[in-house]
């Protein structure tokens, strides 16, 4: 009987699901995107670059607003921004120097912060002198040995620690 019951409830599930997505269907694609807005989850999506020196050394910089204040430059992409022009864009802002996007390394996601990361690797074609700023008080270059001294958070140790290893 419980049996019987449960599988007319899941046929009336998926009739249910099939009419809605019908009516869907039907909907003005402004009404459709609204819809999607409202229901579905939105994430940030975060752009972070890792720009290694000819020696291997990689880039990191000291943000102000973060608790463990060593990490790999980023920043958040804009609407209509590439990811690659997003981090030559934060690597410029935050450093002074101009690089050149190699290709997307690792893509994740946050699902409680609602976030997902781009790494990207990068290589630089320019630079000038650094100067502080608000978001970015310093700059060094790190190496594998540095790695657990350099008060990086977690995620950025286990970024570089992929990048080394495959490099």
């Amino acid at each position: 009987m419980l049996l019987a019951a449960a599988k007319l409830s899941s046929m009336g599930s998926s009739l249910l699901k099939r009419l809605l997505m019908a009516c869907f269907r039907r909907m003005p694609e402004p009404l459709q995107w609204c819809l999607q807005r409202l229901i579905l989850p939105s994430f940030l999506v975060g752009v972070v670059g890792v720009v290694p020196r000819e020696d291997g050394m990689v880039l990191v910089c000291r943000h102000t607003y973060r608790r463990q204040p060593w990490g790999l430059p980023s920043g958040w992409l804009r609407p209509g921004e590439s990811a690659e022009d997003c981090i030559c864009r934060e690597v410029a802002e935050e450093t002074g120097l101009a690089i050149e996007a190699d290709g997307v390394r690792w893509v994740g996601s946050d699902a409680r912060r609602r976030r997902v990361d781009i790494v990207i690797q990068c290589r630089v074609v320019g630079h000038r002198a650094f100067r502080p700023s608000h978001e970015v008080d310093s700059v060094r270059w790190i190496g594998p040995p540095d790695l657990r001294d350099a008060g990086l958070h977690q995620a950025t140790r286990r970024v570089l620690r992929d990048f080394w290893a495959e490099d």
